[in-house]
């Protein structure tokens, strides 16, 4: 199997180029010391707000489903938003498999490539040619793992053409095991080109010749029906790297509703959590018939959700059919500790005078407190309104010893006994 960069062949009936992508981000790093692209250990992305994407399907081992049931190669062009610029684009890409299995959901291991960095242009894109090697000498190595696939294809008299409409490819190539990583992710979707298509969610079956008219299938099976309802397509970053959260913060997740022709109604989006105080909300929550299928899901934290992973689950509903997605969600938590110079400290006060406490707690917050009468560890007597990490107690004509529990939802920590001496030779205590 190999991972080739070549310039992508165009949809005959879709005026030379296929159509943009309804939605499309790329990001890769080049690590440091790689051969392959600039090396220098940033990463950059891509997205339709800045550039032009081309992606497109072929089955370039055979054609008409010969052999393994749809295609085995897809390409990406990434390009200036100048339609007269696209001519010479940024990025030519693709992801090959061995020309016996169809480009389904799995790990494809890579064993040969062409293209290169060539240089970079203004914008500090890299720029690939479809000619010369990334490994000179070698060939490249690694990997590609496609985590969602689903094309759709029509057939013409001279063969099949392929349309993606959601995919999910990440990959990790090298020149050799002392290169860097060549890394990155590109997601895409998109809506069908409508009349004269037939979308599939997998391989078709059959070993047909691909002979006749052009007016079947070409293989002698039939595509897998459309996907029941709509489909949540997360962002591969929110697989491969979910979001790490504190308490009280908040974190929003990207995704995309897949949206079948065969949905004939409103799409509702909503979210659950393991947890009731970990909040999830989804803007938009109605995708009208026939709109976008972009939402955000946002996620937050509150003072006492528990450390851990938790669980967000957003669902799609047509009204008769319902599709799920989860984004793993870890929630970080250091229990409180009190430094030695953040502890109350015991001081001396005139009789009926009241005396200033205060506590300053380190670890991950926010933190609850109560303040108690007597020595550490004693819980027999909380005060009343000693809540806050400062607390003024009542006046004193006695000697009396107080203690502070600090509590977040991870831990709780005791500070040091703080003795309140009451001496009639005190000095007056500043307030």
């Amino acid at each position: 199997m190999a991972a080739t960069i070549i310039v992508p062949s165009a949809f005959a009936e879709q005026g030379g180029h296929a159509k943009p992508p309804a939605s499309a981000t790329l990001s890769w790093t080049s690590r440091v010391k790689d051969t392959f692209g600039p090396g220098d250990g940033k990463t950059r992305s891509y997205s339709l707000t800045q550039y032009n994407f081309d992606v497109s399907a072929d089955d370039i081992g055979g054609s008409n489903f010969r052999g393994h049931g749809g295609p085995s190669n897809v390409s990406l062009i990434v390009g200036s938003k100048d339609p007269s610029k696209f001519k010479n684009p940024d990025i030519f890409l693709a992801f090959t498999t061995d020309n016996t299995r169809f480009f389904a959901p799995g790990t494809h291991n890579v064993t040969s490539g062409t293209g290169t960095q060539t240089g970079e242009n203004a914008a500090s894109s890299v720029h690939f040619t479809p000619t010369i090697g990334p490994c000179p000498s070698v060939d490249t190595k690694g990997t590609f793992t496609v985590t969602k696939a689903l094309f759709e294809f029509h057939v013409t008299s001279v063969g099949v053409l392929y349309h993606p409409m959601i995919l999910q490819i990440h990959f990790d190539l090298r020149c050799d095991e002392t290169a860097g990583v060549f890394t990155g992710d590109f997601i895409m979707t998109d809506k069908t080109f409508g009349t004269g298509w037939t979308t599939f969610a997998g391989s078709l079956t059959g070993s047909g010749d691909g002979s006749g008219d052009g007016t079947g299938d070409g293989s002698g099976g039939t595509p897998q029906p459309l996907p029941p309802g709509p489909i949540v397509v997360l962002p591969d970053s929110a697989i491969s790297t979910p979001p790490v959260m504190a308490n009280s913060t908040s974190t929003t997740v990207p995704f995309t509703t897949f949206i079948p022709t065969n949905v004939t109604s409103d799409v509702t989006l909503s979210t659950t959590t393991d947890a009731e105080d970990l909040i999830a909300s989804i803007s938009p929550g109605v995708i009208p018939l026939g709109g976008s299928g972009d939402a955000v899901l946002t996620i937050r934290t509150t003072p006492t959700t528990q450390a851990g992973i938790h669980t967000v689950t957003i669902t799609a509903s047509d009204g008769v059919t319902s599709n799920s997605a989860s984004v793993f969600v870890t929630v970080t938590c250091d229990p409180p500790f009190i430094l030695g110079i953040d502890q109350p400290k015991s001081t001396t006060v005139s009789p009926g005078r009241p005396a200033l406490l205060s506590v300053r707690a380190s670890g991950s917050g926010p933190f609850t407190y109560q303040w108690f009468t007597g020595s550490t560890g004693l819980v027999n007597f909380p005060l009343a309104g000693g809540t806050t990490p400062n607390f003024t107690t009542s006046a004193l004509n006695d000697t009396t010893q107080y203690w502070v529990r600090v509590t977040n939802p991870c831990g709780s920590a005791d500070s040091q006994t703080a003795t309140i001496t009451v001496s009639a030779g005190a000095k007056p205590t500043r307030r």
